[in-house]
């Protein structure tokens, strides 16, 4: 009973502190782009346990989403995509760190099973959010619609389209 109570709390805490990881990466991306602070994220959803100018965090558990605050005559296509690829290219760097830990210890007995659950859990989730905000979607019950991967395709085509404009 206390490991099924300490293996929630755990996947709780991992999965919104990948979700957080994930929107920093866009809210950095954004600030390395447009050299503009005007950010801010919201995860989970309910109750607010941290609300700040930055930061919206609800107890329950549900996505995230990163909001950027730049004006439309700065709006630009590149930088745009820049800050939509940073949360995944997070995800995929996470997976990365987690990887050769999960490869280690595998196959090893003796390892702490709360130690184990951890490694696995962050290894699996941080891979599978990663594919699927690359993957151009739109989600039906998340904070933003449109996943980050449509988001980036989108601009791309605008981009284009606006390119094609200029050449007639």
């Amino acid at each position: 009973m206390t490991t099924n109570i300490l293996n929630f709390l755990l996947y709780y805490i991992l999965y919104d502190g990948l979700i957080l990881l994930h929107e920093l990466g866009h809210a950095m991306a954004y600030k390395f782009a447009y050299k503009d602070d005007r950010w801010r994220i919201e995860i989970g959803r309910g109750k607010k346990i941290i609300k700040s100018k930055r930061f919206n965090i609800g107890l329950g558990i549900g996505s995230g989403a990163c909001y950027f605050e730049y004006d439309d005559d700065d709006e630009d296509y590149k930088k745009n995509i820049i800050a939509y690829l940073g949360g995944p290219a997070v995800s995929l760097i996470i997976f990365f760190m987690v990887l050769p830990i999960a490869l280690k210890i595998n196959n090893v007995k003796g390892v702490n099973e709360l130690y184990r659950n951890a490694v696995f859990f962050t290894f699996y989730l941080a891979l599978v959010h990663a594919f699927f905000s690359i993957l151009p979607i739109e989600y039906k019950f998340a904070k933003v619609k449109q996943s980050d991967g449509l988001q980036a395709l989108r601009e791309l085509k605008a981009m284009k389209r606006e390119k094609l404009e200029k050449e007639r």
